[in-house]
């Protein structure tokens, strides 16, 4: 039994999301803590939010890049799970897929 139910949100939450940023030199930098990134004039600024991808006002800046140096944004841990290949394509050049006719 529970003498008191908690009122606010839990303290302990989701970890925070890295990203590998790959550079024009192939090196590649490891942003950690951050949650979402967006362009921002020649940089693109990596944030951490409130635990969702939006950024508002009350984000934090975490690091910054010059968009002209990067090459790939991945967000890391995203690998075991990724998304579903499409089937081979069976079409013919006339446009019918073969077996269905």
């Amino acid at each position: 039994m529970r003498p008191f139910r908690p009122t606010g949100p839990s303290p302990y939450r989701a970890a925070m999301a890295c990203y590998d940023v790959t550079l024009k030199d192939r090196t590649v930098e490891s942003v950690r803590g951050a949650d979402a990134y967006q362009q921002e004039g020649p940089m693109t600024t990596f944030f951490r939010t409130d635990g969702t991808t939006r950024i508002d006002s009350w984000s934090t800046r975490v690091a910054s890049v010059r968009t002209a140096d990067v090459l790939l944004i991945r967000r890391a841990g995203d690998d075991a799970d990724p998304a579903p290949s499409a089937p081979p394509s069976t079409a013919t050049p006339g446009g019918q897929v073969a077996g269905n006719r």
